[in-house]
């Protein structure tokens, strides 16, 4: 057996240990490449989740649209698409304003409007026009009934709208609102299973009134 004096056996601990490094550096390189790999994929994966739910938002969204229909004193009357959760302001908007005609105490442009609603933006002055019972008899005989956009729809309309009508005070409009919420107008004849409105009430509205 081989006998090494001890400065050569001191170089061959040098040797061994330098040996040993270069392996455990190698293995430390191999190793960091891998997780960059990991981390690089992972990264790919998340930007692939996010674009695939960015598209679904999307998709969402554009399901939740609404369409509507404004008419009455504004610049461009017509049917519309709006997001979910609009307000009547946003229909104003989208129609291209009010008109200076417009008569800005009987419309709420804070209510929130639904999918297939109709909007009408009354005038100054429109509807002592339509409450008029003579002038409606004199459109009537000259073959020029009412407009029914100047109506008012008991399915959709809010509580400052039904008020305006001839005996229907703050009491009954909300109980057309809570009647409406579970079970739908499907003639305006149904107004009358309302609690306070009977007969005598229907026909003083009955023709300002539609579905």
């Amino acid at each position: 057996m081989p006998s090494f004096t001890k400065k050569e056996q001191i170089v061959i601990l040098i040797l061994v240990i330098l040996v040993i490094g270069v392996i455990g550096f190698n293995l430390l390189m191999d190793r960091e490449e891998d997780i960059v790999y990991e981390a690089s994929t992972n990264l790919d994966n998340s930007n692939l989740e996010n674009e695939i739910e960015t598209k679904e938002e999307d998709l969402q969204v554009d399901l939740a649209d609404i369409v509507i229909h404004i008419s009455g004193a504004v610049n461009n009357p017509g049917i519309f698409t709006l997001e979910a959760e609009s307000r009547v302001n946003d229909a104003v908007e989208i129609a291209g304003g009010l008109t200076q005609e417009a008569d800005i105490n009987k419309v709420n442009l804070a209510k929130k409007i639904v999918d297939e609603e109709k909007i009408h933006i009354y005038k100054i002055g429109e509807e002592e026009i339509i409450n008029n019972e003579s002038d409606q008899n004199t459109q009537t005989h000259e073959g020029n009934p009412a407009d029914d956009s100047s109506k008012i729809n008991i399915n959709t309309a809010d509580n400052a709208s039904l008020e305006s009508l001839p005996g229907i005070g703050k009491v009954k409009a909300n109980n057309i609102i809570e009647y409406r919420a579970k079970t739908k107008f499907i003639k305006i004849e149904d107004i009358m299973n309302v609690d306070g409105i009977g007969e005598k009430t229907f026909e003083n509205i009955k023709n300002k009134l539609t579905i």
